[in-house]
């Protein structure tokens, strides 16, 4: 006989609305009963700690109140009932991590889910809980299981045994501290490494979850909803502390503001001297009430400001017309959609009113948030235009692109230095300031330059996503979970739109593997481009890199020389052009932090070749960018476009660029895409709606992929 803890888990984003515990989000993590694949233990652990560190960290606050405040008025004021429903069995892949809807509930007789609850009640002691019960199995173990070919994923049942699994008898719905829940399941003298014991301490120090955070996700123990008592304080002049008060008041009375001629009056005295202006509660408010308050002194400490542009009086070029009187004041603008919408098409419409219209009301300091934005990328959707007509706020959100390229392998062995991998990502709809980027660029660079780490295309996009708000805040170290304070913002869209393998074959026919990336801009002035070269030294990495930015319009495949680009090169110097209020000797101060780090582990030789100095992570020289970078838009121009071409042309659903359906003037995709090609080595099955992780590391084999007729081969 042996015990198992649950393998797949769930989690649950709660707080209290009305009286009572919702959901705000809910997700399922899937694992298999294989080595690699199940979740227990110290993974749980520190994806709680993770969990918990992102909703607490103050640069995450605003934009968290606003959501949590659309929920209330959902759950209480429209009658959101999230339809109730089991949790759903394991068909897929064990590194899925699937958004779930609301209503999902955990079933406490389930041999194969635990549960992690975060309450967010209070975003100033974000509590956590961890529920898992154990599970007996007697199990007939195969001598030699085969890799599951094509399709074919293993689930629990196919699994051999001998009787059914004996479920834990008592299962009391008490949340489980960190420590608690290793000591329940066995793992407290099996701790991977000392980070482990670190995280789970960490984690222990969090406060617990109340049980009352439970009742709605056992599936045992739901109630009916109950009645929100909306009952509000008495008469503001006869309670202290009046602002706050009026502001109560005035928010009950919300709908009826865009019909008064005081609206802004109103709003002028409720809020006045207050830096953030939390307008999201308040149901049809006008544009033009919005611009005749910014036209008072009451409003000029305002730094944010938080709307529903769902419920916003005005189309989007009134609403930035509006939101312009006060640019001189605002820094941080949150723009929210209810949570019942049907699209993220709101937030496309503001985004190109502020980039056309007042791109002034943008900088390099200015902190946007669209929950578009979000949704789009974990819907897989694209949400800004695609044409070139279309040029993105480059003097708030520089980073247009960013190129990396991988060393390729014959057979795993021999490799050839004039041969690498490419892969493309756009980074314009990710909305990351100077700073921001550059923090996410170091959290990068800490990651891939371990040599045991594989980091695939779509782990490189989340580091665009999630790390420390500033430069002072990220901490270089063995992994960066807890360690510092993290923000969010919001996934590469157009990455994720499109799945990295399109291209179907039939079964056992010769199935054509090419790699589909975003389609290539023209490089257009004030956009940035970032090179990254890894590159394989004895048995480490290294990692080389350069920032260039356009002085003329640049198209993919374009001769370049040395007027067009100028090849700017560090990080430094990046922010030293991006955002000169920005310390950039910080910057320097961390890649010392990384190199120290890096040095500190004895098992990994320092580099020793002339082009790396001596580092592990270094800059490239001016020529050898120039040269990358020409390789890179000729790759995109000719490889890339077929791709995208043929992957369209194969789905009539497909429209992601229909100005490629439309150049006659592309070479045909046969002449990049040659027939019998080995299927790949490693049994991967790749989805249309997703792209996965690479087959083996971030070291490719170049047998395992087709030639192109560029140095990309």
């Amino acid at each position: 006989m042996s015990d198992s803890s649950p393998r797949s888990w769930l989690l649950f984003v709660v707080a209290e609305l009305g009286g009572q515990h919702r959901q705000l989000a809910a997700a399922q993590r899937l694992g298999l009963d294989t080595p690699l694949s199940v979740v227990q233990g110290a993974i749980v652990v520190r994806a709680a700690l993770r969990i918990v560190t992102i909703l607490s960290d103050p640069s995450n606050r605003i934009a968290i109140q606003g959501e949590v405040t659309l929920a209330a008025q959902a759950y209480t004021q429209q009658g959101l009932a999230p339809t109730r429903s089991e949790p759903l069995p394991l068909h897929r892949k064990p590194w899925d991590r699937a958004i779930e809807r609301l209503g999902l509930v955990y079933d406490d007789a389930s041999l194969d889910y635990g549960m992690v609850v975060v309450d967010i009640s209070d975003l100033d002691r974000v509590s956590y809980g961890i529920v898992a019960f154990m599970a007996w199995r007697k199990v007939i173990t195969p001598v030699a299981m085969p890799w599951p070919q094509d399709e074919v994923v293993v689930s629990y049942d196919e699994i051999a045994y001998e009787e059914p699994p004996i479920v834990e008898a008592e299962r009391p719905r008490r949340p489980l501290s960190a420590v608690a829940y290793m000591d329940k399941v066995g793992y407290q003298d099996s701790w991977e490494t000392k980070y482990d014991a670190d995280f789970i301490q960490r984690l222990e120090k969090k406060p617990l979850v109340h049980i009352a955070a439970l009742e709605l996700l056992v599936a045992s123990i739901l109630e009916p909803d109950r009645d929100f008592d909306s009952a509000l304080l008495d008469e503001p002049q006869k309670i202290p502390r009046f602002q706050g008060i009026f502001r109560r008041q005035l928010l009950k009375h919300s709908p009826r503001l865009h019909q008064s001629r005081i609206a802004s009056e109103l709003l002028r005295v409720a809020f006045a001297g207050q830096q953030q202006l939390d307008w999201v509660s308040f149901d049809q408010l006008s544009t033009d009430v919005i611009s005749a308050a910014f036209t008072s002194e009451d409003l000029k400490e305002a730094k944010s400001i938080s709307l529903c542009i769902d419920t916003v009086q005005g189309t989007p070029a009134q609403l930035v017309e509006a939101l312009s009187h006060a640019s001189a004041t605002l820094t941080e603008y949150y723009f929210h959609q209810q949570p019942s919408r049907q699209s993220d098409e709101a937030s496309t419409q503001l985004f190109i009113q502020l980039s056309t219209l007042q791109p002034g009301l943008l900088c390099n300091s200015t902190k946007l948030m669209l929950s578009g934005s979000f949704s789009a990328s974990l819907c897989r959707k694209m949400w800004l235009p695609t044409p070139d007509s279309f040029i993105p706020p480059f003097s708030a959100f520089p980073v247009q692109h960013m190129f990396v390229r991988l060393p390729l392998y014959h057979d795993g062995n021999d490799r050839d230095p004039n041969r690498f991998w490419p892969r493309y990502h756009y980074l314009a709809d990710a909305l990351l300031l100077p700073e921001r980027f550059a923090t996410c660029f170091l959290a990068f660079l800490a990651a891939i330059v371990k040599p045991w780490i594989r980091v695939s295309s779509i782990e490189e996009l989340g580091f665009m996503s999630c790390a420390a708000p500033t430069l002072a805040d990220l901490t270089i170290g063995p992994d960066l979970a807890g360690r510092h304070r993290f923000e969010i913002s919001p996934l590469p869209a157009e990455n994720l739109a499109i799945p990295l393998l399109p291209i179907r074959a039939a079964p056992r026919s010769t199935a054509i593997h090419a790699e589909c990336w975003p389609r290539v801009r023209s490089l257009v002035p004030g956009s940035w481009t970032l090179l990254v070269s890894v590159e394989k030294i004895t048995s480490n990495k290294v990692v080389r890199y350069a920032f260039v930015r356009p002085l003329v319009p640049i198209g993919p495949g374009l001769v370049l020389g040395r007027p067009e680009v100028e090849v700017v090169g560090s990080l430094g110097g990046f922010l030293r052009n991006t955002a000169p209020g920005v310390d950039a000797s910080v910057v320097e101060q961390r890649l010392a932090d990384l190199e120290t780090w890096v040095a500190g582990i004895d098992e990994w030789p320092r580099p020793t070749t002339p082009e790396s100095s001596h580092r592990w992570v270094s800059v490239m020289e001016e020529g050898e960018a120039r040269v990358i970078l020409a390789e890179f838009l000729q790759d995109a121009a000719t490889f890339g476009r077929s791709i995208l071409r043929m992957a369209m042309e194969e789905r009539p659903d497909r429209k992601w660029y229909p100005e490629l359906l439309d150049d006659t003037g592309m070479m045909p995709t046969s002449s990049f895409v040659r027939d019998g090609l080995p299927r790949l080595s490693k049994t991967l099955t790749f989805h249309e709606d997703s792209r996965e992780d690479d087959p083996d590391d971030s070291i490719l084999d170049l047998d395992m992929f087709p030639y192109r007729d560029s140095r990309f081969t």
